[in-house]
């Protein structure tokens, strides 16, 4: 027994370093090391004493995971510093204009010191995003001294962004904010040598105005800033985003090109002693570590390359390693290096796609045939595919035909195309370069045609929890019945058509039940945006805001092609009505309400298009047993002059249960409309995201209402909810929820009472009234 652990053990230290980084990562680890470290050191001695040298080292693993951690997860900004002004030195990583001649800034700091006396230090920022007005010429690798006002990185938790934090974490970014006139920026120091800004600088004449352009720089040096959104929209519903980043399929095609080269080179030189040379593995193994830093050392390429490692070492010593020995190494490297890597989904769906692989060709012989081989990708393909459904809720029909022929073409035409070209333009007077690379570029254009002949009728499908957990299951079981030896043709058939009760469950299941209805408050910053549904109808009430660099959160909540019965829209300020266009571009809208048709301020083209209807009180209408009535403003009455006056009021009543949207109208409103309140409310969504000037004491007597939702941005500079408000509430026994904290809220109104569940769970205040007062 013993000595079956010992030839595990770099799968059980690799399993220790990774319990340890899990349990650096949960909320106060700092303090359970604290209080666990004479514990700690007590066992350690006694294996020590005892020569316990595998569990010594396992103990050794997971405290060497949580201390990692622990200094990787050390990168946030201080709450006490938010809005300070700080004073930035560090190297400038990315850059990318924005509208009104703003700058968007990734900045790597070197050192962070708050600019007045008695703030809490900031030495721990590693990492921040900027936003620049007016900025001079700036240069990526440049060194720069900014003054700038900072909030602690947050990410929205919403529909459309469920793993966001996740990827912060992974990037290290511990603040956002803005550069600050004074004191003046400074310049320290001009971008260093580098070989990535050097190739991309020199194969741009070749590749000029060309849409291949961003192609070479993702195959080749893996960059990937050059794709617009809706490349990026491409690629998703096609589910042929691996292919853009340098993955290990890139570094072993790279490897087997010049082994292929080099072994035949030695074919001719030492016909008799060719297959005893091993310099040709250090060759390609070197060629293949500097095509990986060129590329950034992106996890899977690295992966890829630590594996090679461990296949040389056999190859040259003739020893057969442990099986999954290069797999477990790598992984192992990775997250001891950068624990940070356990948050990023790419990473996990890498090693999977490898572990499966391993698997399938362990007890039988690698395919070399067509049919093997096409087995091999549709099986795998499935089982990413239910990966991806079940992790970011993304159904792709396409996906399996399209990289059918994308992972070919790319792996074996344009990636050695781009490198054979990259070479040619390197050679001084080489007329064959810019051949090569018209090649490349038919080949790209060919390869977005194809993506866009299957991802226009057919794009990604957004799917909830209920439906999508069952399709993801019975994928991803399919897949491993089919890659996994060992099961006989008729077992596996018998098996695939057993789990396809698990679709057509998932097919018929209904979310929303009859008389039910179902409204989200959607984490969306500072502003509003609530996706309202009943059994078969849908609604949206506001759009959302539009900030300066044209950032709409309405875009990233769900793939194109969206049908909404209705959009009801408050008023007419930005942070409700700012995605008004892209809501008319990208989805079908049935009916649409405003106060006012007239000052929306939208482009001429889109306004003219846009058939409103008046908002009017008195409007009712019915929707599966569900009652909506608009309850400001009034019918015959002037429109008020200020916007928030104006607002639209919703009423929404179900099972005996009201719930109540004030969009952003103010106390004099409220005021008006207390004779409707003759029952407590369900659910309150506060006017004005929480300000002073709406939720009156007056509201509060009389509605009584169970759950208030303050829809307002993480250290908004309006500072909502208001203090004042937020005790107000308390005061009568409201269960207060912020989007901003507790990400999208979604409400149920059933036969049973009402049920509201936050995307972001952190706390547990009473067991009635989970994850209450989430104000600041």
């Amino acid at each position: 027994m013993y000595r079956c652990l010992r030839r595990a053990g770099l799968p059980l230290a690799v399993i220790a370093l990774f319990t340890g980084i899990l349990i650096g990562s949960w909320p106060n680890a700092t303090h359970w090391l604290e209080n666990s470290i004479g514990m700690l050191c007590i066992v350690g001695i006694m294996l020590l004493a005892s020569r316990q040298w595998l569990a010594l080292a396992l103990l050794v693993a997971v405290l060497a995971g949580w201390l990692n951690m622990l200094q990787a997860m050390d990168h946030r900004l201080e709450p006490g510093l938010a809005r300070q002004p700080v004073l930035l030195s560090g190297r400038i990583e990315q850059v990318t204009a924005g509208e009104q001649g703003a700058l968007s800034l990734m900045m790597e700091v070197a050192s962070c010191r708050p600019q007045r006396h008695a703030l809490p230090a900031c030495n721990g920022l590693h990492r921040v995003r900027l936003r620049w007005f007016n900025a001079p010429p700036v240069a990526v690798g440049e060194r720069w001294q900014l003054s700038a006002r900072l909030v602690p990185a947050h990410s929205r938790s919403n529909s459309g962004g469920g793993i966001a934090s996740a990827r912060l974490l992974a990037q290290a970014l511990g603040a956002t904010g803005s550069v600050q006139k004074m004191p003046a920026p400074r310049k320290l120091a001009a971008a260093a040598f580098s070989l990535r800004n050097r190739i991309a600088t020199h194969i741009h004449p070749f590749l000029e105005r060309s849409t291949a352009e961003r192609w070479a720089h993702a195959l080749l040096l893996g960059d990937a800033s050059l794709f617009s959104d809706s490349d990026w929209q491409r690629l998703n519903d096609s589910g042929t985003v691996h292919l853009v980043v340098v993955s290990g399929m890139h570094v072993g095609i790279l490897m087997l090109c010049l082994m292929w080269l080099l072994r035949w080179l030695l074919k001719i030189i030492l016909p008799r002693h060719w297959r005893l040379q091993h310099w040709p593995w250090l060759v390609a193994l070197a060629a293949a570590a500097g095509y990986v830093m060129l590329s950034g050392s992106g996890p899977p390429a690295v992966r890829a390359w630590l594996m090679a490692v461990v296949m040389v070492w056999y190859v040259s010593s003739h020893y057969a390693p442990p099986p999954f020995s290069g797999w477990w190494l790598a992984l192992g490297a990775l997250l001891f290096v950068n624990p940070l890597l356990v948050f990023r989904p790419g990473l996990w769906f890498s090693f999977v796609a490898v572990a499966a692989l391993l698997l399938a060709w362990r007890w039988r012989p690698t395919p070399t045939r067509w049919y093997g081989l096409l087995r091999t990708q549709i099986t795998l393909g499935l089982l990413l595919d239910g990966a991806v459904l079940l992790v970011f809720g993304r159904l792709m029909p396409v996906s399996l035909v399209a990289n059918l022929i994308a992972i070919p073409w790319v792996s074996s035409v344009m990636l050695p195309l781009g490198l054979i070209a990259l070479l040619a333009s390197l050679i001084p007077g080489q007329p064959a370069a810019a051949l090569v690379w018209q090649l490349f570029e038919w080949a790209a254009y060919l390869h977005e045609q194809w993506l866009s002949l299957l991802t226009t009728p057919l794009p990604s499908v957004a799917m909830t929890w209920p439906r999508r957990l069952p399709i993801a299951t019975a994928m991803m079981l399919t897949a491993l019945l089919w890659l996994l030896p060992g099961f006989s043709r008729r077992f596996r058939l018998v098996f695939s058509v057993a789990l396809l009760p698990l679709l057509a469950g998932s097919a018929g299941q209904r979310d929303i039940a009859m008389g039910d209805v179902v409204i989200r408050v959607e984490d969306i910053g500072q502003g509003q945006l609530l996706d309202i549904r009943t059994q078969r109808h849908r609604m949206l009430y506001d759009t959302g805001p539009r900030s300066f660099s044209g950032y709409m959160p309405l875009a990233e909540l769900w793939p194109p092609g969206q049908h909404f019965d209705m959009l009801l829209l408050s008023h007419a300020d930005l942070d409700h009505s700012g995605g008004v266009a892209a809501l008319h571009e990208l989805h079908h809208v049935g009916q649409w309400r405003a106060p006012d048709l007239a000052t929306f301020g939208l482009p001429g083209p889109v306004a003219a298009g846009l058939p409103f209807v008046a908002c009017r009180a008195g409007q009712q209408w019915q929707w599966d047993g569900v009652r909506f009535s608009v309850l400001w403003p009034l019918p015959n009455m002037p429109l008020p002059v200020n916007q928030n006056d104006r607002s639209c009021v919703l009423l929404i009543e179900a099972h005996q249960q009201r719930a109540l949207i004030l969009g952003d109208a103010p106390k004099a409103v409220e005021y008006r409309l207390l004779r409707f309140f003759d029952r407590p409310l369900a659910l309150l969504v506060s006017g004005h995201h929480g300000s002073k000037s709406s939720s009156s004491h007056s509201l509060l007597v009389r509605a009584q209402p169970h759950h208030v939702v303050h829809s307002s941005g993480f250290f908004n500079a309006y500072h909502h909810p208001a203090e004042e408000v937020v005790r107000r509430t308390d005061h009568h026994s409201a269960c207060q929820w912020v989007t901003a904290e507790d990400g999208t809220l979604e409400a149920r109104i059933a036969p049973n009472g009402i049920q509201v569940m936050p995307l972001r769970r952190r706390r547990a205040v009473e067991s009635s009234c989970v994850e209450v007062s989430s104000a600041r």
